[in-house]
């Protein structure tokens, strides 16, 4: 054993770098990686959005100082 490994030769040291590199991986992906896409089941089951109502057409005023 070399002079500076007894440090990663220790359980602990050992069990850390092991979650040290989930939690760099898991983080990775969260980044870097698209979200996964819902299953065609899901699909089925969302519920349809609701249809937005058409917005009121308001005649324009083309003489402001005229008072209605």
């Amino acid at each position: 054993m070399s002079k500076g490994s007894w440090f990663w030769h220790n359980a602990f040291m050992n069990w850390f770098e092991g979650k040290l590199l989930t939690f760099t991986n898991w983080f990775w992906r969260k980044r870097h990686e698209p979200p996964p896409q819902p299953s065609s089941s899901e699909k089925i089951a969302a519920k349809p959005r609701a249809k937005k109502t058409p917005t009121k057409k308001v005649a324009k005023k083309t003489n402001w100082n005229v008072k209605p």
